[in-house]
């Protein structure tokens, strides 16, 4: 009888081999795509020459792919340093996919999705914890370090331990205010900062059929806060159509098989959950929207790749309704790409955002990194729809994040204290 194996397994026994895989098992698999990102360019080249001398070629140019998205619009002479080191390295290697500040840049994650380079059966490594938001696109994709990365690019291959895997059982529906973003906060307050680590999560449940792009991508995104390896997820009907629509490379979904013993199994009812947020300053220090509310909030932003997809701000929006922001916040919205960014203009919902109050910023990753386009002032408590809250995050270690989905952010940034309702 052959061996039962889950969704990440035959994914990792197909790159490595084409026979099976055990949790545990020391691997090295065949990559189909490989990025980086402005902050590590100098790291990174160092790392690649040296391992590959001062002529070293990458294994596939149309296999990797280098994003502008952290430091840009550079704010520093160092910074712009780092975008020249990824222009002359993308150049001399004849990179394929390069997405430099200009008309089709943005957040690395969001714009993979965008394009289609991360597809269903494959394999994603990236200089970023994040990269597991391609998970939803039935692949198996994680960070890397940047010395692995640097050294994959080289050889078109990565050493990896096959993680255990934990199903996430969903039953029930949302309820009217409740969305993604509350889900995978109320998951992470379950699981604590380690509880799936060196694990892949598993997401099912028919609810998961109706739910957009950005909704599931919300909870793979946010799946590395629990120490995920990385999060996946079966193909439904949108990101068929979607691929069908984006990409005219050919793929193959992969599921787990019938009767697979998983590490764990967490059901989640989703009729009894509630808005959540996470206090300062971990992802895992959840609780019920109502339990902080009141509290007063002088800053609220809107953006990152778990909160700045298009579908984030309009529901933003939408939670607003014909109310006005509270004068005494500062909105700041940050679309993750800039194909976001030019549809919240044709949908009128940038105009409609900025008489409002907000300050619609361009996109990147900015102040959810800390460095720029929105770092919090001293004492100051700021509610964001980004994935991390750790002390300093966004740029002062004085400050205290609270993490919640848009639409108590939108509530929130309304009546100047934390709400999860009109």
């Amino acid at each position: 009888m052959s061996l039962k194996m889950s969704m990440t397994e035959k994914i990792l026994a197909s790159k490595s081999g084409g026979g099976s895989v055990r949790p545990g098992e020391y691997i090295i698999a065949d990559l189909d795509l490989a990025f980086a990102h402005d902050p590590v360019m100098a790291i990174l080249t160092q790392k690649f020459f040296e391992t590959f001398g001062d002529d070293g070629k990458v294994w596939d140019p149309g296999k990797i792919a280098f994003f502008q998205d952290h430091l840009v619009p550079a704010k520093s002479v160092e910074a712009n340093d780092m975008i020249q080191i990824m222009n002359k390295f993308v150049k001399d290697q004849g990179i394929k996919h390069y997405f430099p500040y200009g008309k089709n840049y943005g957040v690395c994650h969001i714009i993979i999705t965008e394009n289609a380079l991360a597809l269903p059966g494959q394999i994603v490594v990236g200089t970023d914890s994040h990269t597991v938001t391609c998970g939803s696109f039935n692949c198996f994709a994680t960070g890397l370090g940047v010395f692995d990365v640097g050294v994959a690019l080289g050889t078109g291959n990565a050493w990896f331990r096959v993680p255990n895997t934990i199903l996430i059982s969903l039953c029930g529906n949302f309820k009217p205010g409740v969305g993604a973003k509350d889900l995978i906060l109320y998951l992470i307050g379950e699981l604590k900062l380690d509880g799936a680590k060196y694990c892949s999560l598993e997401w099912e449940g028919e609810v998961l059929e109706n739910m957009s792009i950005d909704e599931r991508s919300t909870l793979c995104n946010m799946s590395v806060e629990a120490g995920a390896t990385n999060s996946i997820m079966s193909l439904n009907k949108e990101t068929r159509a979607y691929l069908d629509k984006t990409t005219d490379s050919t793929f193959v979904e992969v599921e787990t098989d019938k009767g697979y013993i998983y590490e764990k199994v967490i059901t989640i009812n989703l009729d009894k959950l509630e808005p959540m947020i996470a206090k300062p300053h971990r992802p895992d220090n959840v609780c019920s929207v109502l339990e902080v509310e009141d509290i007063e909030i002088h800053q609220v932003y809107v953006g990152s790749c778990t909160g700045g997809k298009l579908e984030d701000i309009k529901e933003f929006h939408a939670a607003l309704g014909n109310r006005h922001l509270h004068s005494d916040v500062t909105t700041i919205v940050v679309p993750a790409t800039m194909k976001i960014y030019k549809e919240l203009f044709e949908l009128k919902i940038a105009q409609s955002l900025m008489e409002k109050g907000a300050v619609i910023e361009s996109p990147g990753c900015k102040a959810c990194y800390g460095v720029h386009g929105g770092v919090t002032r001293s004492g100051e408590n700021c509610l964001a729809t980004i994935n991390r809250n750790f002390i300093g995050r966004m740029g002062n270690p004085k400050s205290s994040i609270y993490l919640a989905s848009p639409t108590t952010a939108a509530h929130t940034a309304v009546q100047g204290v934390i709400k999860s309702c009109e």
